[in-house]
């Protein structure tokens, strides 16, 4: 049982950070911490004690880049799902 719902819950996250990240990847409103962009707007982050001030369309770039990657996470833990759930049917068709 403590198979299939790895397989379950792998499957689900997958599918949500592909969607999610394919969504944000082609999206035409740029955000900067939740914050809606407007042309001329500066993003500035602050990660370890250093502050990045990004145009418009440098944080545009940067969302798209980030949505690419969540989406592509999200097809490794989609085809683990899948390995996962062709390793455990085939256990339990080996068991039973």
């Amino acid at each position: 049982m403590r198979g299939i719902l790895q397989v379950i819950l792998a499957l689900i996250i997958g599918g949500g950070l592909i969607i999610f990240g394919i969504t944000q990847a082609v999206s035409d409103d740029v955000d900067c911490g939740g914050q809606k962009m407007s042309q001329g707007d500066v993003c500035q982050t602050t990660s370890n004690g250093s502050t990045t001030d990004r145009g418009y369309d440098e944080q545009k770039k940067d969302n798209q880049r980030t949505g690419y990657i969540m989406a592509g996470v999200g097809g490794v833990f989609l085809l683990g799902g899948v390995f996962q759930g062709i390793r455990t049917a085939r256990r339990r068709a080996s068991v039973g």
